[in-house]
């Protein structure tokens, strides 16, 4: 009976594999070609987009910004 336990170990780590590996994420900065980053998105609803936000979240944040002051001026 000991040994049961162990016998499912293996299957429990390819299972926790798997789901970390349906985590991994590409970096959207990758699209512009400033960040190859992969990154463990650990948030709640799986929706990071960004490696970090101090880097390429604030530059993806400065473009669309810009972009927004560009096109509203007169």
């Amino acid at each position: 009976m000991a040994d049961a336990p162990t016998a499912d170990a293996p299957l429990a780590v390819l299972r926790a594999m798997y789901v970390a590996m349906l985590r991994i994420r590409v970096c959207e900065e990758r699209l512009v070609g400033r960040c190859a980053w992969l990154f463990l998105d650990t948030s709640r609803n799986h929706s990071r987009r960004f490696c970090s936000m101090d880097e390429c979240g604030n530059r993806a944040k400065q473009r669309r910004h810009y972009q927004r002051r560009k096109h509203s001026q007169p």
